[in-house]
């Protein structure tokens, strides 16, 4: 499927397409870390023209690899969701299978609690993202997305 096409069919792309116009926001899929691999995280390097930063999200999929920006900025938009649904550390660090007693996990954690309020004061909280649904299932929006020709 075309860009142009996508952004018409699932309003979702265009949102994100739209934010990333709009910020002027730009991805980069940074190279594997090992550490972070045997966990399926991989880092994104969030730049926009008042801030950047680093950030590690989980990557089940290998998502990050395709290099689609509204890709990216979709999992940043889950990671920044999933960190404000939970209470703290140890519910965050389960939701994720991560092992709480490992340093570099909490140094993650406390990273992403100073770093997700910037970007979230930068794309907002009314965000039309794709369901968790489709996400799981590969279906709809997150399918044309990640099968997107661009």
């Amino acid at each position: 499927m075309k860009l142009d096409e996508a952004r018409q069919r699932y309003p979702q792309i265009a949102a994100l397409y739209s934010i990333i116009e709009d910020k002027k926001i730009k991805l980069t899929a940074l190279p594997t870390n090992p550490k972070l691999d045997s966990i399926y995280f991989r880092e994104i390097e969030f730049s926009s023209q008042d801030f950047s930063a680093i950030i590690p999200l989980d990557d089940e999929y290998e998502d990050v690899e395709k290099g689609n920006q509204a890709l990216m900025l979709q999992l940043i938009i889950y990671a920044v969701e999933e960190y404000e649904d939970c209470e703290d550390f140890l519910v965050w660090s389960t939701a994720f299978g991560l092992n709480s007693k490992d340093p570099f996990i909490l140094d993650m954690y406390r990273g992403l609690g100073k770093t997700f309020p910037k970007i979230r004061d930068i794309i907002g909280t009314q965000i039309n993202d794709i369901s968790d649904y489709d996400w799981e299932l590969n279906a709809g929006a997150a399918q044309a997305l990640r099968e997107l020709d661009q």
